[in-house]
């Protein structure tokens, strides 16, 4: 009769085996979750992977992520270190990876990812803030732009989506002139505006 090293628990033909990322000896008793499978051999056997606890495998996805581990699709869920993870376990890496794709400014990968998760409220979280990216850069281009039609002498004209008004833009016109309409006061689109400047810069 096998005797588990960590809880006691005794069985004829227990199975002592150790956690798949801290190599602590257990049973099935007390490395209950199953955090993977291995991919299947020629007959098409799978060994599963466990783990002690939930931190100490979150532990161990961000030290590999670190090192630049990667987590990739496999049909219908993913892979990591050379495994095919569980529902939960999955969910909980692809939950550390997204945190990396903020850290690296790539809202709308984050913001895809974070629906797969089922998380809307940080998708739409990450879209904003994807905007609020472009609304920054734009208004920097903006400042150029402008710089270019004061030193040229030349002027651009927008027209206003919603009322159909003619917007003149000039050298002497302020960025934060352009960010609604003088005529209706919607909010008008600045890649639009940053199009019509440059189309007539280019055309000069």
């Amino acid at each position: 009769m096998a005797t588990c090293p960590t809880c006691g628990n005794k069985g004829l033909g227990l199975k002592v085996f150790g956690c798949s990322t801290c190599n602590r000896p257990g049973c099935v008793r007390c490395l209950a979750i199953p955090v993977g499978l291995s991919f299947p051999d020629s007959e098409g056997r799978q060994a599963t992977a466990y783990s002690c606890s939930w931190d100490c495998f979150e532990r161990a996805v961000r030290y590999q992520m670190s090192r630049g581990q990667t987590v990739s699709p496999w049909g219908e869920g993913y892979v990591f270190m050379g495994r095919i993870l569980t529902g939960e376990a999955a969910w909980r890496v692809n939950r550390f990876h997204v945190e990396n794709l903020v850290v690296a400014g790539r809202y709308e990968d984050a913001a895809r990812l974070y629906e797969k998760l089922g998380m809307w409220k940080e998708a739409g979280d990450m879209r904003a803030r994807s905007r609020q990216q472009v609304v920054t850069q734009v208004h920097v281009d903006m400042n150029a732009l402008l710089d270019q039609l004061h030193r040229l002498g030349l002027a651009a004209t927008y027209t206003c989506p919603t009322c159909r008004s003619p917007l003149s833009i000039t050298g002497d016109t302020r960025p934060d002139a352009l960010t609604r309409c003088a005529y209706c006061g919607s909010m008008l689109r600045q890649t639009d505006i940053v199009d019509a400047v440059t189309r007539v810069l280019g055309g000069r």
